[in-house]
């Protein structure tokens, strides 16, 4: 799948959503800043930050767009 792709399909992903398909300690697959696929674990449930960017947040990258969500590894 391609970076485009994958961002147009998970662009309307909402926290409600990712919360209750991802748990904590579970592993993902996102998009880093360079287009690379990336696998991390979930330390927190998605949230929004400023109230109005929906993040997750990675054991190793810290917070992350949740546009940038692939899958659950």
């Amino acid at each position: 799948m391609t970076r485009r792709k994958a961002k147009m399909n998970n662009r309307r992903i909402h926290i409600r959503l990712f919360n209750d398909m991802i748990k904590v300690g579970d592993e993902v697959y996102y998009f880093n800043d360079f287009g690379s696929l990336k696998k991390d674990t979930v330390t927190h449930e998605a949230t929004k930050m400023g109230d109005h960017t929906p993040v997750m947040w990675l054991k190793e990258a810290g917070s992350y767009l949740l546009s940038r969500f692939v899958s659950k590894a």
